[in-house]
């Protein structure tokens, strides 16, 4: 498999509507069809729901299709499944149980916001905005404040509004959620016929948070022991929103150190958000995740 993906233009990491996007499935298809990408990873945050749809998409477009996951694990470290049965037993329980979790947590934030900006029902306005089966999180209810009438919040980015709401000094609702272990998310992909993937490790432990460059090196370094400790076997290298030139490099000569394979992919979740359909050229001295023997399309 991997002579046929090895000089092909390939996105592993990318959303839907289902999860935080703005493509619908079909669309996905469609836009990474007119980018000329071949493969894509289709990885909507605790939830499978788009990929039927993205598939039956492909038999209109020259669109190959791997089934992906990305498991939402304590710290806002998020681990990707790569080719996982979308049916596993395992993988649909902690589906459930993330789906629950999630929910509690947003149903605090819906009465922060009442308490702290007289916003009411806003969890309900957002989750009416999107399919019952889609994964609402913080950022929906920043797209559903976008669109409302409070004059705060109307006509703004959803991402200003993020920032506002959720990482700035002020924030709305610091509730922690109980989300799965890394070695829960880790078992589950396996169970599913997956290869876990550590994704976009050079976004955690962001210098704007106080991280010197030894820090961030020191703390990476931890996160992918940690990692290896639990089974993991890949990790990001190459994607979007990579600022410097030690985001460029450092992750890959972790993924050299531990012997992971290594994947790429852009986070795309719409078409306003990052750059789609870069040809992602991966250091000739790591070994790509397509060549990991449980690597595969889905119902090829």
């Amino acid at each position: 498999m991997s002579e046929d993906i090895a000089n092909l233009k390939i996105d592993l990491h990318c959303h839907t509507n289902c999860s935080d996007g703005d493509d619908t499935p079909f669309d996905l298809i469609r836009n990474a069809s007119l980018k000329e990408i071949k493969v894509i990873g289709l990885s909507d945050h605790d939830n499978v729901k788009a990929l039927d749809i993205a598939y039956e998409a492909t038999r209109q477009f020259d669109v190959k299709l791997v089934a992906a996951i990305e498991i939402s694990t304590p710290k806002k470290i998020h681990i990707q499944g790569l080719g996982i049965d979308p049916q596993n037993e395992a993988l649909q329980e902690l589906i459930v149980s993330q789906k629950k979790k999630r929910s509690d947590s947003l149903m605090k934030i819906d009465e922060a916001l009442r308490v702290q900006k007289k916003v009411v029902g806003a969890y309900e306005a957002t989750k009416k905005m999107f399919d019952g089966e889609a994964t609402i999180n913080k950022f929906s209810i920043c797209k559903y404040l976008s669109g409302s009438s409070y004059p705060e919040f109307a006509g703004r980015n959803p991402s200003e509004l993020y920032r506002e709401l959720f990482d700035g000094d002020k924030k709305i609702g610091r509730f922690s959620v109980e989300w799965c272990s890394m070695e829960e998310a880790v078992s589950c992909i396996k169970q599913a016929g997956g290869i876990p993937v550590l994704a976009h490790i050079w976004r955690y432990f962001a210098p704007n948070h106080g991280n010197t460059e030894d820090m961030r090196r020191e703390k990476m370094t931890d996160l992918v022991e940690r990692f290896v400790k639990c089974g993991g076997e890949a990790m990001e290298v190459l994607g979007s929103s990579m600022e410097n030139d030690f985001e460029r490099n450092y992750p890959a000569e972790l993924a050299l150190k531990y012997d992971l394979y290594a994947s790429c992919g852009s986070d795309y979740h719409g078409k306003k958000t990052v750059s789609f359909g870069e040809f992602f050229k991966l250091d000739s001295r790591l070994k790509p995740v397509w060549e990991h023997p449980a690597f595969r399309f889905y119902r090829k």
